[in-house]
């Protein structure tokens, strides 16, 4: 059961004994991260004829085997110098036939279905927002993946697994993705610049001039959320722009936290537009424009009928001039866009862990991405940020103040 199952000794043992009086196996399966608030299982319905008409004769078993032997025999021999007995023995059958039956063996897929999210995985699982039917099929991709090691007889009884639908808190993980159309929330930004430019091109005033560039700030703000999944802008935050980008928003308890990813040709575009309006503004205001202390994102006002640039500004500040602005937020969270790409990702760590700099060392042992290497990560990831520019319809905002 519990290689055909994947579950840990102690869920086995608690599934049967809980399925007494019943026609099928009730097995509760968790999956939040143990350190979450949140609580929610799946119930698997799964019929004792399934486990009680297997047998080894019947399981391709020799060829099962020799995968085990050359993927783990290696961590196996390791692990038991200095751990024993049957629990960690079933264990280690769960664990690797979730590996070995799974059709998509990546760490989110199989910690799902092991059925424990440990607190090393909690920061991706975080990001991540599934149902209980899509988990639910998981576990039906696994069995369906199995009975291809299977007699005919019992194909069909693995391929009746259910689940409950019914149960409360359907949705698991993720709770910050956006409510509101991205596109639409981009194309707004847009349609404001516009209507303010036109309005500028007739009155030619200077709160109209702040407020075309204030439009363009925050555009470009959101243009850096959605393409690099930046935390949002904070007194620790530090972009660095040469030929990639360079990012550090967030101390770890053990190490400092920077990720390098690739600039795609229509961030560099608008960066430059951005820059050009800067320079033309202070100009204009006869004031010295200080680039190597502009951050990201300025924001820029009028005061007692003088100029004030602001050179570091918080998130904060930057969702109260887009609310001047009459634009609805993505969410009520800051980090809507970071946990787009987190959940849009889910099934691509590799890309994930880079794009959103969750590089813990070396990931798992079993990753594929203790071996890549970073430009194989960085054409991977300028593929998904040239998706979201496409999906989204993101385009260069650019005006004349002239």
């Amino acid at each position: 059961m519990c290689f055909l199952t994947g579950l840990t000794l102690k869920k086995a043992i608690s599934a049967i004994r809980t399925s007494t009086h019943t026609e099928t196996l009730n097995v509760f399966i968790s999956n939040t991260p143990t350190d979450s608030d949140l609580c929610s299982e799946i119930e698997l319905n799964i019929s004792p004829q399934s486990l009680l008409h297997l047998d080894e004769k019947q399981l391709t078993i020799d060829e099962l085997v020799d995968k085990i032997a050359g993927k783990f025999a290696y961590l196996t021999r390791q692990f038991s110098e200095f751990n024993g007995g049957n629990t960690l023995h079933f264990d280690r059958i769960a664990s690797n036939s979730n590996r070995l039956l799974t059709s998509h063996n990546d760490d989110i897929r199989v910690h799902y279905l092991k059925g424990k999210i440990g607190f090393s995985m909690s920061a991706p699982f975080s990001y991540i927002s599934m149902t209980n039917e899509e988990v639910g099929m998981l576990y039906k991709e696994r069995f369906d993946n199995l009975s291809k090691h299977l007699e005919d007889t019992c194909q069909k009884s693995l391929k009746e697994l259910k689940w409950d639908s019914t149960l409360n808190l359907q949705s698991l993980g993720s709770q910050r993705l956006p409510t509101a159309p991205v596109a639409n929330f981009f194309k707004s930004i847009r349609n404001k610049c516009y209507m303010t430019h036109e309005k500028f091109v007739l009155l030619k005033n200077d709160q109209l001039r702040i407020d075309l560039i204030n439009i363009q700030e925050i555009y470009v703000y959101f243009l850096e959320q959605i393409l690099f999944s930046n935390r949002p802008d904070g007194k620790k935050s530090i972009s660095i722009l040469s030929d990639v980008l360079i990012r550090k928003d967030k101390n770890s308890i053990n190490y400092v936290e920077y990720k390098t990813l690739p600039i795609p040709e229509l961030y560099v575009k608008q960066k430059q537009v951005l820059n050009q309006s800067r320079i033309a503004l202070h100009r204009h205001f006869d004031c010295h424009y200080r680039s190597n202390e502009a951050t990201s994102c300025m924001l820029h006002f009028l005061k007692n009928g003088g100029y004030h640039p602001i050179y570091s500004v918080l998130n904060r500040q930057i969702l109260d001039v887009l609310n001047s602005f009459d634009i609805e937020v993505l969410s009520s969270s800051k980090n809507t866009l970071r946990h787009l790409s987190g959940n849009t990702l889910k099934y691509d760590p590799i890309t994930s862990r880079a794009l959103l700099g969750h590089n813990e060392d070396g990931f798992y042992y079993s990753s594929p991405a203790s071996s890549s290497n970073i430009a194989s990560n960085h054409q991977d990831i300028l593929e998904y940020q040239n998706s979201l520019i496409k999906e989204f319809d993101l385009k260069v905002l650019h005006y004349d103040f002239n």
